[in-house]
């Protein structure tokens, strides 16, 4: 219809939006002055008689709730004329919910979305309560009003209860598996919705398309990716908490519990999820009270955390969540008894046990019958069978029990991937022992500890769920068995201790990181404490003890914040005395300096490492020192003035050698106070001469030498010079000759020592001369001996025994080494003639002789070769005598002795020629 057509009293202004069911138009009534929206209900669905009946009693109830709730939108009429049938609601200023998030640059605020949240729990709770579910509930259905305040419009495919409506009317991005999959629905199909509104409110639209890359990639197909995503229970959004640090992870574990894909598992109404919200975060949810009826599932370990985790309070003190004045669901009421809703999970049939193998209890009593009527029917070999696979059953169930005790005992230990690996083995080896059914609980725990581990929570988050699920599934299947309800039991508690490990290790990664951003930008003494004081609040807010590895970087990173503080102090310090000393404050200046380096004394000290320690102690000192040695030649200056009044040389000295360490003294003065010193070094260095002369002391040559620094044309020093000059040389001489006869270089050694007896002899000389002497023969021995020159060698020994006749028991141990060699060496000839002459008898007993003389592996391997040779030799005989028995024989004797691959070759020709 165009723009001016009326609608009974209502002219069309404009068109708001057509979409595949309806069109919504802006209508002026001119009986009431104000704009109202129409919405004309597409021709197509006016021949369902169904439908038709079902949207008239839909728009009756929301009228009503309308009517009463400012969450609502408020329905004036219903009209049915001519051109279709239309309904007249208000027309709401505003923008959609839609808008807001397209247009955000990001996440929503999370205490902004908490309002919208709660109101539109409390305005869905008005509708479920009248048995309506509006089964299309999305962003652009929601229009926000000023304060926040959003207002749900558009009931066109809601149903009553468990009704049924055509599923492509709706929008399936938001649009909750049941719905597609089973025609029965209750009111979590809307809190499905909510759920997927929320964590995409909190991600913003361009990181939730990221999340559901793979799903939005295609936009033609994306309706349908959205429905099979929504219908694949063994996928999961990560966790909101794991993609937005902003996240309380309260608010995550509520989103979480909306968007399961098992209505079961969502919260059971929404007034389970007003109140749930209201414990989280309401100011005065620690005296909420706590619901009469227990829910099941995810949301009932929701629920039970929020009492645990801490919430954002008065949302971090700048406005208090209180929503009950503008929401017209009373929070009170929410702290009785919920509404849990129609059940909408199937019931799971009771399973049995038949050799090893989980079946239906049915399926059970048909094979039991069966078995029967084999048995006594004629099927004996079948009942043997069936013994002979109990048999091999009972083997698998001890193997699956070993299995099973190994992983819990490295589960006990907290060795995860070991018992995941056992775990594992066990559910590969054994898939229908009953052990296999708790190990996939125990997998699955694995998985969610080295998750953890590993620091990826979402995916931690995602295992435990999943073994929260394996476990409900346990207890389903063995409902009557007490001892698998223990195992369950035991398990169920592991996982919520799993889980509070997995909150308080993301609340200490928080932690940590805010620590470690907030020393990065420390400026004061005080930052520091309040770092750690934060940091501490921020670990006990974890509410469960650390890990080793954590424990070891909590001490890691106070041991850095201990090390900044104690740099800041020293810092602080020599600063402070800086500035004193600049204002020629020198004692003030002194006091801080000396009250810097007492922190070095102190235990703050360990904090840092021994060089930093060293170096910024090393710099406070040179600081004093440099202070303290300006004031005490500014006062050494003054003394000279007082010394040369009073002709004192020895005042004088001191004095002027502290001015000359000056950067501030004349230049004229420095050169005459530098020859003043040098006359009275040389002074000095005379009379200590003289002395050193007069008592024959051993330190006149280097008195002497002081001398000659001094004035190198003294006639006396020079006089005294010469005369040292030739016992210098010899002592010299002498030591040159010690050093080479240490480094063995006997030779030169001689040489040297022969120069000083030259020079002047004594008997430690002389002797020095014959060790040389013998060395060198000894050397000289020892080549000759290495060159088989036999006869020159023990020429050179002969000689190194007249050199050191108190050496000759050692020379003549030598000599008869030296003759076994030589004797030794000529045997060996005679065994190489004998081999060459193939005289193999007189090479043996060659050997034999060799052997008595020096026994030597190379004699060893000799005889093995003689050996070696002397059957070849014997084999190729007899093979060319065609005595094939003989020649294998021969062959492989001789193989015995060397595994030659010429051996190996004639064997080989002898068998083949013996065979043909």
């Amino acid at each position: 219809m165009k723009p001016g057509e009326r609608i009974g009293k209502y002219e069309i202004v404009e068109v708001l939006g057509v979409g595949g069911q309806s069109i919504v138009y802006k209508c002026f009534d001119a009986s009431l002055e104000r704009f109202v929206a129409v919405k004309q209900i597409a021709s197509q669905f006016m021949h369902d008689p169904k439908y038709v009946d079902q949207l008239r009693l839909t728009i009756r109830k929301v009228a009503q709730l309308g009517s009463k709730n400012d969450a609502i939108v408020t329905i004036y009429e219903l009209i049915d004329g001519p051109d279709g049938l239309f309904y007249v609601m208000e027309f709401v200023e505003g923008h959609t919910l839609e808008t807001l998030i397209g247009e955000a640059d990001g996440p929503i605020e999370v205490k902004a979305f908490l309002l919208i949240l709660f109101r539109l729990a409390a305005a869905l709770h008005e509708v479920h309560s009248q048995g309506i579910v509006h089964r299309d509930i999305k962003p652009s259905n929601i229009i926000l009003t000023p304060g926040l305040r959003p207002k749900i419009i558009d009931f066109g495919i809601a149903a009553f209860g468990e009704g049924d409506v055509s599923m492509p009317l709706a929008t399936t991005k938001y649009l909750a598996p049941e719905l597609y999959t089973r025609k029965e629905a209750d009111g979590r199909a809307d809190l499905y919705s909510l759920g997927i509104i929320s964590y995409e409110m909190l991600l913003g639209r361009e990181k939730f398309n990221e999340v559901f890359a793979d799903v939005v990639a295609d936009k033609q197909t994306e309706a349908l990716r959205w429905m099979k995503w929504h219908g694949n229970e063994k996928v999961a959004a990560p966790s909101l908490a794991s993609l937005n640090p902003d996240v309380p992870p309260a608010l995550s574990d509520i989103v979480a519990a909306l968007m399961e894909k098992d209505p079961a598992e969502r919260f059971a109404s929404t007034e389970e999820l007003g109140r749930t919200i209201k414990l989280s975060f309401s100011p005065k949810r620690a005296t909420a009270s706590a619901p009469t009826t227990q829910p099941q599932g995810r949301v009932a370990r929701v629920i039970s955390d929020l009492t645990q985790q801490p919430g954002i309070g008065t949302l971090e003190g700048q406005m208090e969540f209180q929503v009950g004045a503008t929401a017209p669901m009373d929070l009170s009421a929410l702290d009785g008894t919920e509404h849990l809703g129609p059940a909408t999970a199937p019931l799971p049939q009771k399973m049995v046990t038949i050799f090893g193998r989980m079946i239906p209890s049915r399926t059970a009593w048909a094979a039991g019958i069966a078995l029967f009527v084999l048995i006594f029917g004629g099927g004996g070999f079948l009942a043997y069978r069936a013994y002979q696979n109990a048999v091999i059953a009972d083997a698998e169930i001890h193997s699956a029990v070993a299995l099973s005790n190994e992983g819990k005992a490295f589960f006990a230990d907290e060795a995860y991937q070991e018992a995941l690996d056992k775990f594992q083995e066990l559910r590969k080896r054994h898939p229908h022992a009953r052990k296999a059914r708790g190990a996939e609980v125990y997998v699955l725990e694995c998985q969610a500890h080295l998750a953890i581990e590993a620091g990826d929570y979402a995916e931690a988050q995602k295992r435990e769920n999943q073994a929260n699920e394996a476990a409900d599934t346990l207890q389903a299947l063995f409902a009557d068995d007490e001892v698998a309800m223990a195992f369950v039991r035991e398990r169920k508690a592991a996982i919520e201790q799993l889980r509070n490990l997995r909150q308080a290790s993301q609340v200490f990664v928080k932690a940590m990181r805010q620590a470690k951003e907030d020393l990065a930008n420390v400026g004061r003494l005080a930052d520091i404490d309040l770092i750690e004081q934060n940091l501490n609040r921020g670990l006990a807010a974890s509410g469960s003890s650390l890990t080793k590895v954590q424990e070891a970087q909590v001490v890691a990173f106070k041991e850095q914040m201990a090390a900044d503080r104690f740099r800041m102090e020293v810092q602080l310090l020599v600063k402070k005395a800086d500035g004193l000393l600049a204002e020629r404050s020198y004692d003030e200046a002194d006091s801080v300096y000396k009250e810097a380096l007492a922190l070095f004394e102190s235990d703050s000290v360990k904090a840092i490492d021994a060089a930093e320690r060293k170096r910024l102690s090393a710099a406070i000192v040179t600081k004093r020192l440099t202070m303290k040695a300006n004031l005490d030649q500014k006062a050494a200056y003054d003394k000279l003035a007082s010394a040369e009044a009073s002709g004192n040389n020895s005042e004088i000295r001191t004095a002027i050698g502290v001015l000359l360490k000056t950067d501030w003294l004349p230049q004229d003065k420095r050169t005459a106070y530098t020859k003043a010193l040098a006359d009275m070094d040389l002074e000095d260095a005379v009379a200590a001469m003289r002395e050193a002369k007069d008592s024959n002391d051993r330190g006149l040559a280097d008195a002497v030498k002081a001398v000659l620094a001094l004035d190198s044309t003294h006639a006396e020093a020079l006089s005294l010079q010469k005369a040292l000059k030739t016992g210098q040389q010899r002592a010299a001489i002498v030591a040159a000759a010690g050093q080479a006869y240490l480094r063995a270089d006997y030779v030169a050694a001689l040489r040297l020592y022969r120069e000083a007896s030259g020079l002047e002899t004594d008997a430690a000389v002389t002797d020095r001369i014959l060790d040389c002497q013998y060395e060198l023969s000894i050397k000289k021995a020892r080549a000759q001996w290495k060159a088989k020159k036999y006869d020159d060698a023990a020429q050179s020994l002969a000689d190194a025994k007249q050199h050191k006749p108190g050496n000759a028991a050692q020379i003549d141990a030598m000599l008869i080494e030296m003759r076994a060699d030589q004797q030794y060496d000529a045997i060996l000839v005679q065994v190489n003639a004998a081999r060459k002459a193939q005289n193999w008898a007189d090479a043996l007993k060659l050997l034999d002789k060799l052997k008595q003389v020096k026994d030597t592996p190379e004699v060893e391997q000799l005889a093995k070769q003689v050996n070696y040779e002397k059957y070849l030799a014997r084999g190729k005989d007899a093979f060319a005598s065609q005595d094939w028995k003989n020649a294998i024989w021969s062959f492989e004797t001789a193989l015995k002795y060397v595994p030659s691959e010429e051996g190996k070759s004639w064997l080989k020709r002898a068998k083949e020629r013996q065979g043909g």
